[in-house]
């Protein structure tokens, strides 16, 4: 551990004379005394992000002269290229001006097209300027038809209409080399540094009279790369430095040489969780992982003296995942502060803060912070590697084990604690089983586990919380959590792992509970010929098939018939186990790409498998898929490892992957999915026509005019979009781009287009069901409404937040149970101790303070006239709500987060029966008597002063509320408290004994709380 601290001290040296050096550059950015600069038309354009639009007809393409548009011969002059720059526009190259188009009365324009080019930072009425990547060829068809409208000759059609073409003409503009337009869309670049608080470059800037259109190292010594973040830095001097993607760690890192990881603080940045990971991964790293004691201790030294709470990589916005690192590293150890991570679905991403010492919460993220990044020279930043997958030996196990590459699985069926179990493998020489791959825990879920629920895994941290470790004493390289997990549920040590469910996901549980188990041990090395599974020379097997890469480069037909020749098909992907093989087959390449076996069906937008199959699992790279006519599906390699793109079918040229059956050698038959009727009926409520399978409802919040609605799909967790029902996504219609940091989905109901929106933005939404299903009720706990005096009540052991809670009860006309009575109270207690397992020993009921202020309501608006709180409880009020618990095995009543997850109960009112209501609250005299002044609708005299008593040990009534009137006067409620203007000292004293006494308020006796009363 010294050693740790050491490194730490010598890096805070250093980071104070990185800041030093930073200050006196950051001067030169600003100075306008370099030499040449006027020389300097615009920085280096970058190829990779131009291009040019060509004109089928006319053999030309668009270009830039003399302040207008015009068609040019030649498509490779700066003239001629564009790129997308800030706020959707296009900026040409060579003239350093925008394109626009203005809008109104057509006839207005003359011989001439409404396109024209316009400086970057004017904009005059009646211009628009944001452009849409997969909509522009077409409003190129629509307003400029025919070249001659750029030379004033030809003629336009009528007045507000764009130029007349047959439907049928075939389009004539198109990207020129088959560039995907929307590939090249626009993406933020943040700054490091400067005074922009890593605000995104703003292209095209001005400077020094001069238009950038990309980040230059002009005006300044140092030679970095910078940019500025208005469109004029002369006028508003605001600037950054730009992001270096690299493998080494360079000035703005700070070197952990002990773990040979580097490190960025970005302490004057405010970024939202994406944005800030996005800043990260510009520079070849990701946001903060921390994976051991070690690493953590050395953060905490380099955060030492800030006061900040900064992003890191922890998140959970995989919805079928637990918490898990945005670099792919495993959550092996975990430093939650006390009570955290909270359950609020809205705070979905990890922040490391100094206040705490350095733990870990959770927080929206769509909050701005600062943020940290991390990265390893040299160090690939692909997850898979060929040795997962490759069976490069033979092996074999003792009897009754079963084989997977160099190791041997036993499955043991008797139901043992967790301790029992290790015991129980140690005594046959192995271990609780370790899962090291994602091809591991596919064998495991296959063939071991089959169809038992839940059993157990040597992952543990007995020997120091949240640190976990295999008992085989291998790495921990790999966690495959479940939503959620880890968690330490309800503050209970859950030091042992399990694995369950379809997928293999891990839970955390106290290991006492009784399950089944694997044992893992190593295998014994034979010198028995490789198993080739029944495959050709030159194909690999991944069960049940066989696999090859064709190497020649093809048009997307001539790889189909490639594969057709060897009685195979373009690979088909059904799940991430089969992603992960195929993209081994090609890891290590650089810059290739490999045709699949998906298409764009009848050019229709909608994606299939080339056997006829629906897509059950897709793996689209960012802004994909691509909206290309007539377009294929291509896996690429490199940096964007295993991820899908959109090609033209026809012109593009890939190497290919081809997938044979092993049985049959001859190409699986697709797999009928199941459809819903069509006949079907929907739920009260929901809305269909009998063309389609699913019933849908839109959720209104209010009534407005809003047109958008969110829909189900997001990149969230990924660049790639993916549906919140899991379900492939096989169609898109983002109808205005989809460039920028904003992740989630939303229809227009006016025109079906949809829009890439910021997740955090308030919208209406559009639910779906399939026919024929209803809206499903919380499952049966073998107990129907139970009878007590003048209500019922039903218990659900499912658990579930309290408003979702509260929301199952409003299905029965029912609310969460509120008591008004010891012996309601008993009631419940002795129902709930007759079914309560021990994990189940706390349930929701109906007491909370949801948006009241800190004060405690029943959910069904009746009178609070009896608690039962346990010791210490309720806890003093914060700004957080709370919703109250009731123990089962105890009969008292403790608050807690209202999105933890607990067993609850409802209840409803007889027919004959009432809840005992809620007082209304009094009305305010006309007038008080001299001497007397209304406050808080109530009529008080002030005394001169007031003692005030403490009951030290009784209970006291929740902050809020207070007894009922006493004779002529009544308790005031105000900042938590109680109190009674009362005109003798005498009369107070008596009644606030009496009321201590009977354990129903608090009184404090502190002078500072007396400026209430000295007030008035």
């Amino acid at each position: 551990m010294d050693s740790y601290l050491a490194v730490t001290c010598q890096f805070i040296d250093r980071r104070e004379q990185l800041a030093t050096v930073l200050l006196g550059v950051g001067k030169l950015a600003a100075s306008h005394t370099v030499a040449n600069i006027a020389a300097v038309k615009t920085s280096r354009t970058d190829e990779s992000d131009t291009f040019a639009f060509f004109h089928e007809g006319a053999q030309g393409c668009l270009g830039v002269r003399d302040h207008m548009l015009y068609l040019s011969s030649s498509c490779k002059g700066d003239t001629q290229l564009w790129k997308w720059v800030t706020r959707g526009r296009l900026f040409n190259i060579g003239s350093s001006l925008c394109l626009g188009i203005t809008t109104g009365n057509v006839s207005t324009f003359g011989d001439k097209s409404p396109l024209g080019v316009f400086r970057c930072d004017y904009e005059p009425p009646r211009v628009r300027w944001t452009w849409s990547c997969s909509k522009f060829l077409e409003i190129l068809e629509n307003y400029l038809p025919s070249p001659k409208l750029l030379l004033n000759t030809g003629n336009v059609s009528a007045a507000g209409s764009p130029p007349a073409r047959s439907p049928s003409q075939k389009s004539l503009w198109r990207v020129y080399d088959n560039q995907d337009l929307c590939a090249k869309s626009y993406r933020e670049i943040y700054t490091i540094q400067g005074n922009s608080h890593g605000s995104p470059c703003y292209f095209p800037f001005l400077y020094d009279g001069q238009w950038f259109h990309s980040c230059t190292s002009v005006g300044r010594e140092d030679g970095f790369n910078w940019c500025a973040t208005t469109h004029d830095y002369g006028k508003d001097q605001r600037w950054g430095f730009c992001p270096v993607k690299s493998t080494d760690c360079e000035t703005f890192w700070d070197i952990n040489p002990l773990m040979d990881n580097c490190y960025q603080f970005n302490f004057q940045a405010t970024l939202s969780w994406s944005e800030a990971r996005t800043s990260c991964q510009q520079q070849g790293a990701d946001l903060l992982s921390i994976t051991k004691v070690e690493e953590q201790i050395f953060i905490n030294g380099l955060l030492t003296g800030y006061s900040a709470t900064l992003w890191m990589g922890l998140n959970d916005l995989d919805l079928n995942g637990g918490w898990q690192w945005a670099d792919s590293a495993p959550l092996k150890y975990l430093n939650w502060e006390t009570e955290m991570p909270s359950y609020d679905e809205e705070e979905n991403c990890g922040v490391i803060s100094t206040d705490a010492q350095g733990r870990w919460h959770n927080r929206d993220c769509s909050v701005a912070l600062p943020y940290i990044c991390k990265k390893r020279p040299n160090a690939t930043l692909d997850p898979f590697t060929t040795d997962s997958w490759a069976d490069d030996g033979r092996y074999q196990c003792d009897v009754g084990w079963q084989n997977f590459q160099a190791g041997c699985y036993r499955l043991n069926s008797d139901n043992l604690d967790w301790s029992s179990a290790h015991k129980m493998c140690q005594k046959m020489e192995a271990n609780l089983v370790s899962v090291h791959t994602l091809p591991e825990l596919e064998f495991i879920t296959k063939h071991m586990k089959k169809d038992i629920e839940e059993l157990w895994i040597g992952l543990h941290d007995t020997a120091m919380q949240m640190n976990f470790e295999w008992t085989d004493r291998t790495p921990v390289i790999f966690t495959f959590w479940h939503p959620f997990e880890p968690n330490n549920f309800r503050n209970v040590n859950e030091d042992c792992v399990t694995i369950w469910g379809p997928e293999g996901r891990w839970n955390d549980s106290p290991c006492n509970y009784s399950l089944p188990s694997i044992c893992k041990k190593p295998a014994q090395k034979s010198d028995d010929r490789i198993e080739d599974h029944g495959c050709k020379r030159g194909w690999r097997w991944h069960s049940p098939s066989c696999f090859k890469v064709g190497e020649e480069s093809l048009t997307f037909n001539d790889a189909k018939g490639m594969c057709a020749s060897n009685n195979a098909t373009l690979v088909i992907i059904n799940n991430r186990f089969e992603q992960a093989f195929v993209s081994s087959l090609v890891f290590g390449r650089s810059a290739d790409q490999f045709w699949l076996g998906l298409y764009n069906e009848n050019s229709t937008g909608t994606f299939r498998w080339i056997t006829g199959e629906e897509l059950t699992y897709t793996n689209w790279n960012r802004d994909q898929p691509a909206q290309i006519k007539g377009g294929c599906v291509v896996m690429v390699a490199g940096q964007a490892m295993g991820l899908w793109e959109v090609k033209d079918c026809a012109s593009v040229r890939s190497k290919y992957i081809c997938k044979q059956n092993q049985d049959s050698l001859i190409p699986s038959p697709p797999v009928p999915q199941p459809t819903p009727s069509l006949t079907g009926s929907c739920p009260s409520g929901w809305k269909s026509t009998n063309k389609f399978h699913y019933c849908y409802k839109v959720v209104e919040a209010e009534d407005h005019e809003q047109h958008w609605l969110w829909i189900g799909i997001s990149r969230r967790n990924s660049d790639s979009w993916t549906w919140s029902d899991g379900s492939a996504v096989s169609y898109q219609n983002f109808g205005r781009g989809n460039y920028g940091s904003a992740e989630c989905g939303a229809a227009n109901m006016a025109d079906t287009n949809w829009l890439v929106s910021h997740c955090e933005s308030e919208l209406d939404w559009i639910c779906k069901i399939s026919k024929g299903k209803v809206e499903e009720e919380p499952e049966n706990t073998g107990l129907e409404w139970v009878d007590f005096e003048e209500a019922q009540y039903k218990m659900f052991e499912h658990r579930s937040t309290w408003d979702q809670a509260q929301r199952i009860c409003s299905w029965f006309d029912a609310s969460l149970v509120s008591m008004h009575s010891p012996k309601e109270n008993q009631f419940l207690v002795s129902t709930l101790r007759k079914m309560s397992r021990k994990e189940n020993d706390l349930w929701w009921i109906g007491l909370h303070s949801l948006k009241h202020n800190g004060r405690l309501r029943w959910s069904d608006h009746s009178v609070l006239n009896y608690v039962s709180w346990g010791l210490a409880q309720p806890r003093p009020i914060s700004k957080e709500p709370k919703c109250v618990q009731i123990s089962a095995s105890k009969g008292d009543w403790s608050d807690q987060r209202c999105h933890v997850d607990l067993p609850y109960v409802c209840k409803r009112v007889n027919v004959t029966g009432t809840i005992p209501p809620t007082p209304a609250p009094p009305l305010i005299p006309a007038g008080c008597p001299q001497g007397w002044r209304p406050f808080l609708h109530k009529v008080h005299r002030l005394s001169a002063f007031i003692h005030y008593y403490t009951c030290k040990a009784a209970l006291w009534m929740y902050p809020g509320f207070c007894p009922h009137p006493v004779g002529n006067w009544s308790w005031v409620p105000f900042r938590n408290h109680c109190y009674s203007f009362i005109l003798h000292e005498l009369q107070f004293k008596h009644e606030a004994i009496r009321m201590c006494n009977k354990g129903n308020v608090y009184t404090w006796g502190k002078k500072q709380q007396n400026q209430h009363r000295n007030t008035h």
